[in-house]
């Protein structure tokens, strides 16, 4: 098992729970979906990275949503962008993306969430018709 980090000097409370499994069957990587190069570096592991914004629409900021956008979609994008040509070369390979049900069907005060996972969704249906050409 993997778990990723934007900021590895906070892991310790991750260590302390992880107990004898660190190092065994637990990992702790940096990853940060909005670095491309920090995704280069962690390329071979999970994506799962994701953030919410709750409440009203209007007492959030631009910048939130910004950020929601930039870690839910952007972030998959960039390590797509990544591991795609290698697999395109390969002629194989699986790509497991983590959305949320906020995909199909928004909910009260997620707007913002969900507006990430909407993307999602539909870049991965589009995705899915080009990457059976490979």
């Amino acid at each position: 098992v993997y778990a990723t980090m934007r900021n590895l000097a906070k892991k310790e409370p991750l260590e302390e729970a992880a107990g004898h499994r660190l190092g065994k069957t637990l990992e702790i990587k940096q990853l940060d979906v909005c670095d491309e190069q920090s995704i280069k570096t962690c390329v071979n592991t999970v994506s799962n990275a994701g953030m919410g914004l709750i409440g009203p629409i209007e007492c959030q900021t631009i910048e939130e949503m910004k950020t929601v956008m930039d870690t839910n979609f952007f972030g998959l994008v960039r390590l797509l962008k990544e591991i795609l040509p290698d697999m395109k070369r390969r002629k194989s390979g699986h790509i497991v993306i983590i959305s949320s049900v906020m995909g199909i069907q928004g909910i009260l005060f997620n707007d913002v969430y969900a507006a990430s996972k909407f993307a999602v969704e539909g870049f991965c249906e589009s995705l899915a018709i080009q990457a059976l050409k490979f």
